[in-house]
C-alpha cells in the first residue's frame, strides 16, 4: 500500500499523514493539538472522513491464527474508529479484508467505551 491509513487536518491547517501499515499506521505520533477533520483510508480504496468530534479514537482488533502453516500467528482483522461528541461515542468497525463498515452507538459512560485503553483518543 503507498498510501498513508490516514491524513489529519488539524484545527491550525497543518497536516499530519499516518504510515502506510495497519501494524504501525502512526496513530499515536499524532500531536496533541486540536483536530478539524481525519481522513481514514478504508481497505475499499474510498476515504471516511470524520470531523467535528471532541477526540477521536483508533485501535486495532487481532485474531490468532490456529491452523494451518501460519498456526499461532496473529493477523489484524478490524479497525476500530472513534468520534466522541457530548458523551456520546460513535465507533466504526471496519473489516480490513472486506471493507464493510459497521457503526455503532455507545454513551462515554458505557462499560464498553470505559474499558478502551486511554491511550486511544486524540483531540
Amino acid at each position: 500500500m503507498n498510501t498513508p491509513l490516514f491524513i489529519v487536518l488539524f484545527a491550525d491547517n497543518d497536516i499530519y499523514c499516518g504510515k502506510k501499515t495497519y501494524e504501525d499506521c502512526g496513530w499515536r505520533e499524532i500531536d496533541n493539538k486540536p483536530i478539524k477533520k481525519i481522513f481514514f483510508l478504508l481497505p475499499t480504496g474510498d476515504y471516511m472522513i470524520l470531523a467535528d468530534y471532541d477526540s477521536y479514537g483508533r485501535y486495532t482488533e487481532c485474531t490468532q491464527i490456529i491452523a494451518g502453516n501460519n498456526a499461532g500467528k496473529t493477523q489484524i482483522e478490524f479497525i476500530h474508529v472513534l468520534g466522541k461528541r457530548n458523551g456520546k461515542i460513535v465507533e466504526y468497525k471496519i473489516h480490513v479484508l472486506s471493507g464493510d463498515v459497521k457503526v455503532r452507538l455507545f454513551d462515554e459512560e458505557n462499560s464498553y467505551i470505559k474499558g478502551l485503553n486511554t491511550e486511544i483518543w486524540k483531540k
